[in-house]
């Protein structure tokens, strides 16, 4: 049990970060409210934000060095909401395939993803759901962002995100220009 001193500096430390006397009173007064934030203070548990992420999916991602966006397909704002978005069953176990099973996907898709999202995902990877890969060698392309390298234009360069030692990681893949 702690000394009233104890709890004082507590609750002043608490009260200069903003809590109020209520915030106060509903930690002392809901048990689980008072376990789930020692949780969350020992690092067991997070608190996880129920604001919506949007993605500017028209702005220009970022370019690979030597090379040129060749396409883009804009999509405007998107709320991130991984419910939305497409995995082949190659992507899903990480298997190779090609460029013209991927584009058949894209044209039987109305969302071709674009690199915004993969920058977007790349800035905090733990936005990537676990389901998404759950063994390395998944690899993730994002057709929607296609780059040709600067004044050679037989392959194009695809964008991606791999599963490699537990970490996802970007990676570029080069396919035929057809």
């Amino acid at each position: 049990m702690s000394s009233p001193v104890q709890e004082l500096s507590l609750e002043a430390l608490l009260q200069e970060q903003g809590w109020t006397d209520e915030d106060l009173n509903a930690l002392r007064t809901n048990p689980k409210k008072a376990a789930f934030f020692l949780k969350v203070v020992k690092g067991t548990h997070k608190v996880v934000s129920k604001l919506l992420e949007v993605i500017d999916c028209d702005k220009i991602p970022k370019i690979p060095d030597d090379y040129q966006i060749h396409s883009h397909v804009r999509h405007g704002q998107v709320i991130w909401n991984t419910g939305f978005f497409f995995l082949s069953r190659d992507q899903a176990v990480g298997e190779a395939t090609t460029s013209l099973f991927y584009r058949s996907c894209i044209h039987n898709h109305v969302f071709s993803v674009n690199a915004c999202v993969l920058d977007f995902l790349l800035e905090d990877t733990s936005r990537i759901p676990e389901s998404w890969g759950d063994h390395d060698g998944t690899k993730i392309l994002f057709w929607g962002t296609q780059y040709k390298e600067t004044g050679y234009e037989k392959k194009i360069l695809i964008r991606g995100i791999e599963l490699k030692d537990g970490e996802w990681q970007e990676f570029h893949s080069l396919y035929k220009n057809d």
